[in-house]
């Protein structure tokens, strides 16, 4: 995984480092093609993008609404590690 590889070089330069992860989608979520559809070159939702893919493809509101969902919750677990970590997280 990516964070792997960004731990490594970090361990190899002597740069403390900690990673963490929330997982979004899991192996059992297939991303609706208008989502993939509607990420721009810096890796943003346009949001107008992605209603003209739901008006195209009504079938995916809900799995993007599912999708939505375990962002919201991804968001909530990260919110939490950074509350309990508190101001100490970022001087590692």
């Amino acid at each position: 995984m990516e964070s792997a590889a960004v731990a490594e070089a970090a361990r190899s330069a002597g740069v403390p480092c900690i990673v963490i992860r929330a997982i979004v989608d899991t192996a059992d979520i297939t991303i609706p093609v208008c989502v993939t559809a509607a990420i721009d070159q810096d890796g943003q939702v346009q949001r107008l993008r992605l209603l003209a893919g739901l008006l195209r493809r009504p079938t995916e509101l809900l799995p993007v609404i599912r999708l939505g969902n375990c962002f919201r919750q991804a968001q909530m677990t990260l919110g939490k590690v950074a509350r309990l970590a508190g101001p100490s997280l970022l001087n590692i």
